[in-house]
């Protein structure tokens, strides 16, 4: 009897554990749900949050910028107009403003190279400004840059001591390059050098500072400046004004044309000369 007592008083025992061990088991589900719930709302609330503030701060007078910092070397470009044009060109503030729309907007201005843009907290929008810097004269309505490439006249042409070029696109390189090795040839034969033009079959034509013309042809123009040069002195130095033009399309040597009038006056001095010898 004491063994059958013994025996009920486990299995009750057992029963009440498992009774306590669904009960808990049923309020560590419920804690858990509850948690889930609790930082899922906590997500979704700062996600509702973020985008709210993301939309705030994104609209076009969220934030505006109250200062421009503009950096860069000012030479034919005028900074007070430029900065006008900039603040109008602006259409949202310190986060919802385009940069790379700006930037592409502002170097189509005249005698820009190149925009970089930058924001610096809180308000500020820095403007770094690369200005054309025109290295010569192309054509009749362009300028040449540093790296060859052409930009717009805007207003009247400078008055630079800058070289005039002309010539087929994509001959901007080779003729930049041409006029500097010609130049050095003239100068020491104490010339300057003010234009190069090049027609479609790479003929060249030049013109001196002086006002002569200069017929150079299309094949070994340097070597015929070259050889030019080095008998210039010699032979036309003392002449030099009553020059018109000088063909150099020669083998082995050049041409002279005289101004009007000045053939007839230099003959009349050998003539004197011949009297007097």
């Amino acid at each position: 009897m004491a063994r059958y007592n013994k025996n009920r008083s486990g299995a009750r025992r057992q029963q009440q554990r498992k009774g306590r061990d669904i009960v808990y088991s049923k309020l560590t589900l419920l804690l858990v749900f509850f948690k889930s719930v609790a930082v899922t709302s906590i997500l979704v609330a700062g996600l509702v949050y973020s985008v709210h503030t993301y939309r705030n701060l994104h609209q076009p007078d969220a934030r505006p910028f109250n200062r421009f910092e503009l950096i860069g070397e000012f030479e034919n470009l005028n900074k007070q107009l430029f900065q006008q044009r900039l603040e109008a060109a602006i259409d949202g503030g310190y986060f919802a403003l385009d940069l790379e729309k700006l930037k592409v907007q502002l170097e189509q201005e005249a005698w820009i190279y190149r925009v970089d843009l930058t924001r610096a907290w809180p308000d500020t929008l820095v403007i770094r400004v690369e200005e054309q810097e025109a290295i010569a004269f192309w054509g009749e309505s362009s300028y040449l840059n540093h790296y060859g490439e052409q930009f717009p006249v805007s207003g009247e042409r400078l008055d630079a001591p800058i070289p005039y070029l002309s010539g087929e696109d994509g001959r901007e390189t080779a003729l930049i390059k041409a006029f500097n090795e010609y130049s050095q040839f003239f100068e020491q034969a104490g010339l300057s050098l003010k234009q190069l033009s090049e027609d479609a079959r790479h003929d060249q034509r030049l013109l001196l500072n002086d006002g002569t013309l200069v017929a150079l042809g299309r094949e070994q123009q340097l070597e015929r400046v070259r050889r030019f040069a080095g008998v210039y002195n010699a032979m036309l130095s003392e002449v030099a004004d009553s020059i018109a033009a000088l063909d150099l399309r020669y083998s082995h040597g050049f041409s002279v044309s005289w101004k009007e009038n000045s053939l007839t006056q230099l003959n009349n001095n050998n003539k004197s000369l011949e009297r007097q010898g």
